[in-house]
């Protein structure tokens, strides 16, 4: 990856003190070039939880633009970032005025002081890739999730069903029934090369778990998995079935009877969905409608920016042969873009065998 050396590095200190407009005088290196990128990291020693910064300076005396995206107590929160270069660091604002102080550029740390709390925010940056190519099809139904099967594109539609989808264009639509008189769609879903894996929500004494349902083209397969905590998205990694948990984020390597036999933590603090490609899983972000790749041990070494306007809802993440499928509906519109991406591994190497002979493009 471009600047892994520099991806290496922890971010940068940020000093934000109080409501309003008053700034307090932090010393740091002074800033002669201009900034830009994405820090991704963790808020601790005060506020916890995974954050996000993106700042988008493109001259020294231009304005500072960018976005600060953390986890708030009902889930991620998005906030401007705004303000102008100064002689030794970045005098930003964070959201509408709520935040001001200095962004001081080093290699150690970050603190960061909200509404009279100090909390320190450790970061790395990422590097930002492209996508190759984009593939975009339109729909006319709503879908809330998606997933590949062989040759053949499963979209979840709001009706409960499911719409197929081969060749770019609608094979058929069929419902499934998680008991005889109610159809279901499922927008976690995953395929493991036998059969395609929905979620359910259940309820296990006073908490609410997720059970993972086995269907085909026929139904129900009888297969089933509890797990105890909801699951807000699936992946299947070519050995092993995968769940996406949000709180606190995770994806889970499960056994056939819903045990963790692995987890890797997810720093992404608006991420919506994710997939396995190439070895590797990749998941979005919502708020920035970005797509993140992960490395082995679950950081994001890289992002890219996805397709679209912002006005459809993220429909779902998963991957064919040449790429990410992103999935975004709005009511009785749904786009699928095939993404074609850029990575370091050699396909055939990380591909399961049966999904080299999926149809080409």
């Amino acid at each position: 990856m471009r600047a892994r050396a520099i991806g290496c590095a922890l971010l940068a200190a940020a000093l934000l003190s109080g409501c309003g407009s008053h700034t307090r005088n932090v010393s740091g290196p002074r800033i002669q070039t201009a900034l830009r990128g994405t820090w991704v990291g963790t808020l601790s020693d005060g506020l916890d939880g995974d954050a996000l910064l993106e700042v988008r300076t493109p001259d020294t005396s231009m304005p500072i633009t960018g976005d600060f995206v953390h986890n708030g107590p009902s889930g991620p929160v998005r906030a401007a970032v705004t303000g102008m270069v100064g002689l030794d660091s970045l005098h930003v604002a964070i959201g509408d005025g709520v935040l001001s102080g200095r962004l001081v550029l080093d290699s150690l740390h970050a603190v960061v002081q909200l509404g009279g709390a100090t909390a320190r925010f450790e970061a790395r940056w990422i590097d930002q890739d492209y996508i190759a190519r984009t593939t975009s099809t339109l729909y006319p139904l709503t879908s809330i999730g998606a997933v590949q099967a062989g040759d053949l594109l499963w979209l979840a539609t709001t009706e409960p069903g499911y719409a197929r989808v081969r060749d770019d264009a609608l094979y058929d639509r069929l419902r499934v029934y998680w008991r005889p008189d109610s159809a279901w769609s499922s927008s976690a879903l995953a395929w493991d090369g036998t059969r395609l894996w929905g979620e359910h929500p259940a309820i296990d004494g006073t908490a609410v778990v997720s059970d993972l349902l086995g269907f085909d083209e026929r139904g129900r397969t009888g297969d089933s998995i509890r797990v105890a905590y909801r699951a807000a998205g699936l992946a299947y990694d070519g050995a092993r079935l995968w769940t996406f948990r949000l709180d606190p984020p995770a994806l889970l390597r499960i056994d056939a009877h819903g045990a963790t036999l692995d987890s890797l933590h997810v720093e992404i603090p608006d991420a919506g969905a994710a997939t396995w490609f190439a070895g590797r899983f990749w998941v979005t972000g919502t708020l920035l409608r970005r797509l993140y790749e992960l490395g082995p041990d679950g950081h994001a070494v890289s992002f890219r920016t996805l397709p679209g306007n912002g006005v459809p809802t993220p429909a779902g993440l998963t991957a064919d042969l040449h790429g990410p499928v992103y999935v975004e509906s709005v009511s009785g519109t749904t786009w699928v873009h095939e993404l074609e991406v850029f990575t370091a591994v050699p396909l055939a190497r990380v591909l399961p065998a049966r999904d080299r002979f999926a149809r080409p493009r």
